[in-house]
């Protein structure tokens, strides 16, 4: 073959290589108009499914804080859950004639323990710790106690209304300012008993560790 003709191979070799690799990116091949435009479309439709998602979670923070600031649209199915409790109280009691008589005294105590806070409107201590100290009239000797009273309880019920929890228990009867969308309830008061006669001075914090 002359030189002719291998120059001619060449270029006929060359025109078949190129074409189907022209083929290939022209208007309907994936590195063609078309192609790109699937691959915008794609994209699209990915950095849409992230707004809505981002919109979703918008919309969740947006009811999270309504609850936080001013417990606004707070529920008591809201307020169930586990809180650990922490509190003091000061107790008094005057001299109580009688034989014998019973002397007056000072008592501090504090207490902590695990409440569960129920949607049904029950409430229950699963655990209570207590101690305190008491100064006793006429002897003036001070004590360390263990307040327990041989139990846990005691349990009782709640309701929720306007930002405060009316909790009862027994002989425990208490209104609780809920903050923070039910994060944290406080409550302080004193209650005079005429009979004995005494005083209980609570200060009482709840703070919420776990909902169902």
């Amino acid at each position: 073959m002359g030189i002719r003709g291998v120059s001619l191979s060449v270029v006929a070799l060359t025109f078949a290589v190129a074409v189907p690799a022209r083929a290939q990116g022209g208007p309907g091949g994936p590195g063609g108009l078309a192609g790109q435009m699937a691959a915008l479309q794609a994209q699209v439709d990915a950095l849409q499914g992230s707004v809505s998602t981002l919109q979703a979670n918008l919309a969740s923070l947006q009811a999270s804080f309504a609850k936080l600031d001013g417990n606004a649209n707070l529920t008591s199915a809201d307020l169930a859950g586990t809180y650990n409790v922490r509190a003091i109280d000061v107790a008094l009691r005057a001299l109580v004639p009688g034989t014998p008589p019973q002397n007056a005294f000072i008592e501090a105590d504090a207490f902590s323990g695990t409440l569960q806070v129920n949607a049904d409107g029950t409430l229950l201590f699963t655990s209570i710790t207590c101690d305190g100290s008491r100064l006793t009239q006429a002897m003036w000797s001070l004590v360390g106690l263990n307040c327990n009273n041989g139990g846990v309880g005691p349990n009782g019920t709640w309701t929720y209304s306007q930002g405060m929890v009316h909790v009862t228990a027994n002989n425990f009867d208490a209104q609780f300012n809920v903050a923070l969308g039910g994060r944290v309830m406080t409550s302080a008061f004193s209650s005079f008993h005429g009979l004995d006669p005494s005083s209980d001075t609570p200060i009482i914090i709840l703070t919420r560790v776990s909902q169902p």
